[in-house]
C-alpha cells in the first residue's frame, strides 16, 4: 500500500509505502504543489481512556465483546490506533470483572489487542480527602497491596501498562519499586503527598504525573504544594488534559515550560459521556460547553468529554504549540512512555499506523479521514461510524 500526502510536521508531500504491516519507505514524492492532499502522521495513542460513545469499561455491560469493538471503532474513526482502557478505583471483585472482560476481549481478537495492547488503572491506591480524591469512589480507597495487584494483573492477561497512586499510601514505595521491577509504569495522581513521600516513590521508580493540575485541595500552599515538586522534579513526566477545563492554558504552558516537550504527554481522560450530547448521565453533567462534572456539583470534573483528534487543536491553541509538535505529543511521547519503540512514529521499520487527515483552519482542529491500522484502512470493507451525536 502507497499514500502521497503532506507530512504532519513538514508539510512537505510524501509517498508513504507500507509493506508486511511495518513503513517500508518514506520518500519526497514527484507530485508537485497546488494539489490539495491530506497530511499523514502516525496514529493517536491515548494512554487514559475510561470510556466513549455511552460505554464505561468498567460497566457491567462490558462482558460483550461487541461493546469493546464499538469503543475501538469510534475511537479509530478519531484517529485513535492504540489507547489503554483505564479502571478508576473500585472494589477488588469489580477490578477482577472489568479486568478480566478485557482480558477475553484482546485474547479472542488479535486486532483488538493491538489497538488496546494494555490497561491503565488509576486507583484505588490515592487519597481519601476531599480534592485530591476528586470523583473517585472514597468507599474504595485503601492503602497498597501487592497481592490485590497480582490478582489484578492475572485478570488482565499480564497486561498491566500504568498504574496511578498516591505516594502518601501505606506500602506506595514498596509497590512502587515490585511493579517498577516488572516493567509497569507507576504514576502519580489524586495525591495530597508531601514531597519527602512523592520523593520516596520517584526513588523507587514512579517516573510519570497522570493528568498533572487536577485532583487537589480548592485552598493549597502558595509555595509547598504536590503541583510544585512534582513540576519542579525532572526525573517525572507528566500527561496533560488538553479539553480547556482541566487546565487553564497558562498552567499547560508551564508545564511545557518546565518539563519541555520531550517529557509531556497529551491525553484525553474521556468518558462514556465522550462523543455524546450534553445532559445528565446519572451521577455526571456534560455542559454545552464540553464541561464534563458531578451532577450538582461544577467545581469537581468527572472526566472529560473530548477525543484526542479534538485535543490536538485545543492543545495548538492553548500552548501555541505546531501541530507537529501537538502530535508529537499523543504519538511518539507516550510511545516512548511505555517503552514501545516502533509505535507512534512515522519512519521506515515502524509499525504501519497511520492517520490521514485535514486541517480545520477555521475551527483550530484535525479531521480524521482515514486510519490506517498496520499497513490496512480500517474503513476496508467497513463503512465509517457515526459517533452516537452524528
Amino acid at each position: 500500500m502507497q499514500i502521497t500526502a503532506r507530512h504532519f510536521r513538514t508539510g512537505q508531500v510524501v509517498d508513504v509505502r507500507m509493506s508486511d504491516e511495518r513503513i517500508e519507505s518514506i520518500r519526497p514524492s514527484d507530485m508537485g504543489g497546488g494539489v490539495e492532499l491530506p497530511y499523514v502522521a502516525p496514529g493517536l495513542i491515548d494512554i487514559q481512556v475510561n470510556g466513549f460513545g455511552g460505554s464505561e469499561f468498567d460497566q457491567e455491560q462490558m462482558k460483550d465483546k461487541s461493546k469493546w469493538e464499538a469503543v475501538a471503532h469510534l475511537l479509530l474513526d478519531r484517529g485513535v490506533t492504540m489507547f489503554l482502557p483505564t479502571f478508576c478505583t473500585n472494589s477488588h471483585e469489580g477490578f477482577v470483572r472489568a479486568l478480566e472482560a478485557y482480558s477475553k476481549t484482546v485474547q479472542a481478537d488479535p486486532r483488538m489487542a493491538h489497538v488496546m495492547p494494555g490497561v491503565h488503572v488509576e486507583g484505588p491506591f490515592i487519597s481519601d480527602q476531599d480534592g485530591p480524591r476528586g470523583a473517585h469512589n472514597r468507599a474504595f480507597t485503601r492503602d497498597c497491596n501487592l497481592r490485590e495487584v497480582e490478582q489484578w494483573i492475572a485478570a488482565c492477561g499480564r497486561r498491566l501498562r500504568i498504574l496511578t497512586l498516591a505516594p502518601e499510601r501505606k506500602g506506595a514505595a514498596d509497590l512502587t519499586r515490585e511493579l517498577t521491577r516488572r516493567g509497569v509504569t507507576v504514576s502519580i495522581a489524586h495525591t495530597a503527598a508531601s514531597v519527602d513521600q512523592l520523593d520516596a516513590v520517584v526513588r523507587a521508580g514512579a517516573k510519570f504525573s497522570t493528568h498533572l493540575g487536577n485532583g487537589s485541595h480548592v485552598m493549597i500552599n502558595r509555595h509547598r504544594n504536590y503541583f510544585y515538586d512534582q513540576l519542579a522534579d525532572d526525573r517525572l513526566w507528566a500527561s496533560v488534559i488538553p479539553d480547556g477545563h482541566h487546565v487553564p492554558s497558562s498552567l499547560f504552558r508551564i508545564v511545557l515550560r518546565a518539563k519541555g516537550l520531550s517529557s509531556v504527554v497529551l491525553t484525553s481522560d474521556s468518558c462514556g459521556q465522550a462523543g455524546m450530547a450534553p445532559g445528565v448521565y446519572g451521577g455526571s453533567t456534560l455542559d454545552e460547553d464540553g464541561r464534563l462534572h458531578l451532577t450538582g456539583n461544577h467545581d469537581i470534573l468527572a472526566g472529560s468529554a473530548i477525543s484526542l483528534d479534538q485535543g490536538v487543536g485545543r492543545a495548538m491553541e492553548m500552548a501555541g504549540i505546531s501541530m507537529g509538535e501537538a502530535i508529537d505529543l499523543c504519538t511518539v511521547q507516550p510511545a516512548m512512555l511505555l517503552g514501545m519503540k516502533d509505535r507512534g512514529r512515522l519512519e521506515e521499520g515502524a509499525i504501519a499506523d497511520v492517520i490521514l487527515f485535514n486541517w480545520n483552519a477555521d475551527q483550530s482542529r484535525i479531521e480524521v479521514v482515514d486510519t490506517i491500522v498496520r499497513g490496512r484502512s480500517i474503513h476496508a470493507g467497513r463503512p465509517r461510524q457515526a459517533s452516537p451525536t452524528a
